[in-house]
């Protein structure tokens, strides 16, 4: 079992979406983008920051829809032979440095950065289930 600390946890502050995004434009709904639970998908991003930070390598690639196009990743054996490719430090900064009360979305789902990462619910059910969509690095 994972041990969960207090940092993947979001504060109240972040558990709240701003009016306007960081370059001044005003978000869609989340149910727009496919998120019914924003809150979710912000506690999977603090996630995928926990893991990425502990090196766990496999809890990220057991979190992505495969196969994925952008990068063309078949399979998670691949996604973590290839890990330090895929999540390079241009992926990993937007990752920590996207403000959770900001985060851009539309019909693809929740942006992270300027489109390093893309994360949408892929459940047909009304749970959330998030993966990760896309990595442009």
């Amino acid at each position: 079992a994972e041990v969960i600390d207090s940092n993947m946890l979001a504060s109240p502050q972040e558990m709240i979406d701003n009016d306007l995004l960081a370059d001044g434009s005003k978000p869609i709904a989340w149910s727009a983008a496919g998120i019914n639970d924003p809150n979710q998908l912000k506690i999977f991003i603090k996630f995928i920051r926990f893991w990425v930070e502990k090196g766990n390598v496999d809890s990220i690639a057991a979190h992505i829809a495969y196969p994925l196009t952008h990068p063309n990743i078949k399979s998670s054996s691949d996604f973590i032979k290839n890990y330090h490719q895929y999540f390079n430090s241009k992926v990993i900064n937007a990752l920590n440095n996207q403000k959770l009360p900001q985060i851009y979305r539309n019909n693809k789902g929740a942006r992270i950065g300027n489109g390093e990462l893309w994360i949408n619910n892929i459940s047909k059910e009304n749970i959330e289930e998030f993966k990760i969509t896309a990595i442009n690095n």
